[in-house]
């Protein structure tokens, strides 16, 4: 075989065999465009949902530049806001700091007003403390005045005039200090009878109860009254002292005499045993026992308490003069009494002794009382 035909039948050879390679490249390039069709249907598919998702992703993104905006606008206006708040902010930070200013001055201010305030509470409690010590300094003085008032007063309305305490000096140097000058005229009576009718007759005599006319006529023509009516005027302003009430009982009555009497009058011994008149002790504002009884009989007396002068002695013959008074009890006191005195000229009924010189709280003192033994007692008449 020449080579033209060899070359032929290689060429045939060779078409044969590039034919069925290309039969296969074209079917198998078939399947790939097939293939890639599909692909490219699908992607279409895919491209037209996603064309689809795109717009309604540009509707929600144009919702979205419309919210954009509107957050912009809202931004613009917070930052406004914002800037008017740090404005504000600002203004307030000075207002702040104006203000702690201000509190730290008052802050000052308040410690210095604290000081000054502790400062004035030491003071006023100085001030205070030395005014109580002034007030009561005051009330105890103005109470001392008040005192000395009441003592002058007593002092003004006890006192007694030179005129009717001539009148007992003379009465005395004819009757004798106690009234005993004579006692032996009447055998009859003993001496302690007639001294103790003399303490009486005294007691009776500020009463505006008795007088002796020989010895009063002189008085008279020189004071231009009686002698009984000066001290009666006398025992009124004295009674006014010991502020009798209506509503008092005799206990009572007797309970304020024997106050003022230990309030008043002082005990005071005499060298020659004399009887003072009821005026006369309160104006000397002292006495012996029976200048005592005398004036302390005169009071119960004007206090409607039926009272007498008892003289009384001791184992130890002791001598002395207590009152007698006609009552059934000293309400609420104890007390030393005698069932009956009418052997001694008294009349009927309990007799309760009160010694003048004590308080009616000491009237039941037994080692006191219990001793004496009554030797003679005489009535205030009525």
């Amino acid at each position: 075989m020449d080579k033209k035909s060899l070359f032929l039948v290689a060429l045939t050879i060779i078409g044969f065999s590039l034919s069925g390679y290309l039969g296969v490249v074209n079917t198998q390039l078939r399947s790939t465009i097939t293939s890639h069709e599909n692909t490219i249907y699908s992607l279409e598919s895919d491209i037209s949902s996603l064309n689809l998702e795109v717009g309604g992703l540009s509707e929600e993104l144009h919702s979205l530049q419309s919210d954009y905006e509107a957050a912009q606008d809202d931004i613009s206006e917070l930052s406004g806001q914002i800037d008017l708040l740090e404005t504000s902010v600002e203004y307030l930070q000075e207002e702040n700091s104006a203000l702690e200013a201000e509190k730290a001055s008052i802050q000052q201010e308040l410690a210095a007003t604290e000081t000054s305030l502790t400062s004035l509470q030491t003071s006023y409690e100085e001030l205070d403390g030395f005014y109580h010590v002034l007030y009561e300094t005051y009330e105890n003085t103005y109470s001392d005045y008040e005192e000395l008032q009441i003592d002058l007063q007593i002092e003004q309305v006890l006192r007694i005039g030179n005129s009717l305490e001539s009148y007992y000096d003379s009465l005395r140097s004819g009757l004798g200090p106690t009234g005993a000058e004579n006692w032996w005229w009447d055998p009859s009576q003993s001496i302690w009878q007639t001294e103790v009718e003399f303490a009486v007759n005294l007691a009776q005599h500020d009463l505006w109860r008795i007088y002796w006319p020989e010895y009063e006529t002189d008085y008279e023509e020189l004071i231009g009254e009686n002698s009984y009516e000066t001290a009666w005027y006398k025992l009124l302003d004295v009674v006014a002292l010991i502020d009798f009430s209506a509503t008092d009982t005799p206990a009572v009555k007797i309970e304020k005499i024997l106050s003022f009497l230990n309030e008043n009058i002082h005990y005071e011994l005499e060298i020659n045993d004399v009887f003072l008149a009821p005026v006369e002790t309160l104006g000397f504002k002292s006495g012996d026992c029976d200048d005592y009884s005398i004036l302390a009989a005169a009071l119960f007396e004007y206090a409607d308490v039926e009272s007498a002068v008892g003289f009384f002695k001791n184992d130890a013959n002791e001598y002395h003069a207590m009152v007698l008074v006609n009552l059934d009890h000293l309400g609420e006191h104890g007390y030393w009494y005698y069932d009956d005195l009418t052997g001694y000229g008294l009349p009927e009924g309990q007799w309760i002794k009160i010694e003048p010189q004590s308080t009616i709280e000491y009237q039941d003192d037994g080692e006191w009382m219990g001793q004496w033994n009554i030797l003679v007692a005489q009535e205030l008449e009525d």
